[in-house]
């Protein structure tokens, strides 16, 4: 996006972040992309949320991710100091992957999120805050009948990946809190 700043035009960088279950936005224009505009970024947005959330998830955006090669993850220095400071968990984001899974399986057709969906699986809506045990979602996915049994759930063919994204995406619905 292009901006004026003191009459003149010149480009603009924008940091965005919402929360999950409300879809709050915040956004503010930088005139470069530094990692001091991203910091800054975060500690206006906690001002306009009115606090810290217990964490955040960062995809391959530069400056968070220095380098990724497969599941392992290099974040910035910076900041994980930063986040240690704020009190709150860096988590990659695997949120927007497993929503593209569940509709991809079609898991819709069973379970309901929010009103949408089907009625014959359990509501998902708040699955996070009900049950947030991340290993027992990992095996419920990979076989249902594991921790389940006599779940009509089918096992999927998921890789590894799938199953840890999946699993993240269940686990982000939560109420509000």
């Amino acid at each position: 996006a292009v901006g004026i700043i003191g009459g003149v035009r010149r480009k603009m960088h924008f940091f965005c972040m919402d929360l999950p279950y409300s879809d709050a936005p915040f956004v503010k224009a930088y005139p470069a992309e530094t990692t001091e505009a991203f910091l800054d970024g975060h500690v206006s947005a906690f001002a306009f949320f009115g606090g810290v959330p217990q964490s955040i998830l960062y995809d391959n955006l530069k400056s968070a991710v220095l380098d990724r090669r497969g599941d392992a993850i290099l974040f910035n220095p910076k900041l994980v100091a930063f986040a240690k400071h704020y009190r709150y968990e860096i988590r990659p984001a695997a949120v927007a992957r497993g929503k593209a899974l569940y509709a991809q399986f079609g898991c819709a057709g069973c379970h309901r999120i929010h009103g949408a969906g089907g009625a014959v699986a359990p509501d998902l809506s708040f699955i996070g805050d009900v049950r947030p045990e991340r290993e027992w979602h990992l095996k419920h996915f990979k076989n249902p009948q594991s921790v389940s049994p006599g779940s009509f759930m089918p096992k999927f063919p998921l890789t590894d990946q799938q199953l840890n994204d999946l699993t993240s995406y269940v686990l982000s619905l939560k109420r509000a809190s």
